[in-house]
């Protein structure tokens, strides 16, 4: 268990490999979480390693400044269709077009980045609809 922003820092930074391992493995609380986001966001890139965040993390890592941790986010199949759906508006065309590369983008919001004005992300959507069976839904 990592118990705080500084010992996930520690670990990140050690040489160490096991030290480096369990920065990626082991489980932290939201609030260290949080304290990393919020006093070291240069470290963010790093918490999107780790195995056992939780969707509230991936969340809130969503609504970041920095665009590689969104594009990260966009990236991640744990990511949640609320998430996806946030991201797809995103105002950088490259985590819309993560969202559109992400196989566990709903098709709904696919078939809206087909139509993106960036042609990146619509060829990317385009692409990857097709590879999709059509769902019969009221919203696609």
């Amino acid at each position: 268990m990592i118990n705080s922003a500084e010992e996930f820092i520690s670990l990140i930074n050690s040489s160490i490999e096991i030290d480096k391992s369990r920065a990626i493995t082991d489980k932290a609380s939201e609030s260290v979480w949080e304290d990393i986001i919020l006093k070291h966001p240069d470290y963010e890139m790093f918490i999107l390693q780790n195995e056992t965040i939780s969707p509230l993390t991936i969340s809130y890592l969503s609504k970041s400044k920095n665009w590689k941790t969104r594009h990260g986010i966009a990236r991640k199949r744990k990511s949640g269709t609320e998430v996806l759906t946030y991201l797809s508006n995103d105002e950088d065309p490259i985590v819309r077009q993560a969202v559109a590369a992400n196989q566990k983008t709903p098709y709904a919001i696919l078939k809206k980045l087909c139509l993106d004005t960036d042609d990146r992300v619509n060829s990317v959507a385009n692409y990857n609809i097709k590879l999709r069976p059509q769902k019969q839904t009221p919203d696609s």
